[in-house]
């Protein structure tokens, strides 16, 4: 008989008779249902969710087996099915693929159970679709995949804590610590936290600070290390996790160490006024300067700081000093010497030997000039005395009408 047969149910207030229960259950089901005969496969009878996920009506599809419409893409997981069937008499949570009337294949379980009906073995099934769930747990491996292979790959340590607890870390972390992975899971945080950073690390789990803060880490030997952690809470499930990725900053924190010692001793020898530096920038000019380079020129420090090297400079003296200027622009220098002309600011003239060095950013563009200016006047000027000096004598020698030679006593050479 078929189930359009079935007496409908009765009104409100009657008690429904067992086949008009399970007429009812048959068709209000949100799961396609399908009643098939054993003997040839005909459908006989399907839900109105059957009708909806596979896409035709019932009459289309009663009076036609499951591999007439095309069901089944993998017949032998139909063979599988038949022979729990014959074995158990019933299925339950079979999974396999199903192609519907568009060509769309989806993913799901069939639970199965033979029953009679008018005296003829039939077999009731129940479709109940998973496509979104397994594509939703597809999508969660890939993730931890990604996530495995990611941490994997990491320089840097990560966890994932829950509750303060170990829940997962990567290799790099447990090198970093000393242990094994499989030591750390399920140990509390603050073992790997050496003491006095132990109140600071607490208080950031449990506020849930998200943003970078350092503090010291302990290895399973007790010794202890500086690292930078930064945390991020997620949910995975209904579980709140934690992640933090731990980056050891012993290497950056004595390269910085090294770098404000060398700071320091280039601010001492700026500022031992052994010689005027300068440091000056292309876009800026003088960014700064020492105390010995406002004696060489006579400017207060704030009147030195409006100047410019141009502003100083002989004008004589000045196509020479920006012509090597030039070529430190053009990167085909780094630094050079020579001595210049100064003009003070009262006027004088003040004879320096110029040293520059450049710093260049990444790109190879000029950063900063570090410039010495040592005041060599005093040189120049006892040069220029022995110049005019050895004329006088010259003259002297050629305007006398003495005989006048020098001899090498030694070697008894007469130079005339």
């Amino acid at each position: 008989m078929s189930w359009e047969k079935l007496p409908q149910p009765p009104v409100p207030g009657g008690l429904p008779r067992s086949g008009d229960r399970f007429a009812l259950a048959f068709h209000a089901c949100p799961d396609p249902i399908l009643l098939t005969r054993v003997n040839d496969g005909k459908i006989l009878e399907v839900n109105e969710a059957f009708e909806r996920v596979y896409g035709l009506p019932a009459k289309e599809v009663v009076g036609r087996s499951t591999l007439e419409l095309g069901i089944w893409p993998d017949t032998e997981k139909r063979r599988q099915m038949v022979e729990i069937l014959k074995a158990q008499g019933h299925v339950r949570n079979f999974e396999f693929s199903a192609v519907m009337h568009s060509g769309e294949q989806r993913i799901g379980t069939v639970s199965a159970e033979s029953i009679h009906v008018d005296g003829e073995h039939c077999l009731v099934a129940v479709f109940r679709d998973v496509t979104l769930q397994k594509k939703a747990e597809q999508a969660l491996r890939d993730s931890e995949e990604r996530f495995q292979s990611l941490a994997a790959a990491a320089f840097e340590g990560i966890a994932i804590t829950e509750g303060g607890q170990m829940v997962d870390a990567n290799d790099q972390l447990a090198k970093m610590m000393g242990y094994t992975r499989e030591e750390l899971i399920g140990r509390p945080v603050t073992d790997l936290v050496a003491m006095e950073s132990r109140p600071v690390v607490e208080q950031m789990i449990a506020t849930g600070h998200e943003g970078p803060y350092e503090h010291l880490s302990r290895r399973k030997d007790g010794s202890t290390f500086p690292v930078e952690a930064r945390a991020r809470a997620f949910f995975s499930g209904k579980r709140q996790l934690r992640v933090t990725s731990i980056r050891d900053i012993t290497a950056s924190i004595a390269a910085e160490e090294s770098l404000r010692a060398s700071e320091q001793r280039f601010r001492g020898y700026f500022e031992m006024g052994l010689v005027g530096m300068a440091v000056t920038s292309p876009e800026k000019g003088l960014v700064q300067f020492n105390d010995k380079l406002c004696e060489i020129l006579g400017y207060q420090r704030e009147e030195l700081a409006r100047k410019s090297w141009a502003d100083l400079t002989h004008p004589d003296d000045l196509p020479a000093d920006l012509a090597q200027f030039q070529r430190v622009l053009a990167a085909e220098i780094d630094g050079y010497e020579l001595d210049k002309r100064f003009i003070r600011k009262d006027g004088r003239i003040v004879y320096g030997h110029v040293s520059g060095k450049c710093l260049r950013h990444p790109d190879g563009t000029v950063a900063t000039l570090v410039a010495m200016v040592q005041d060599i006047t005093a040189r120049k000027q006892s040069e220029e005395a022995l110049r005019k000096s050895e004329e006088r004598f010259e003259l002297a020698v050629r305007g006398s009408n003495d005989s006048i030679w020098d001899w090498d006593v030694r070697a008894n050479r007469v130079y005339r």
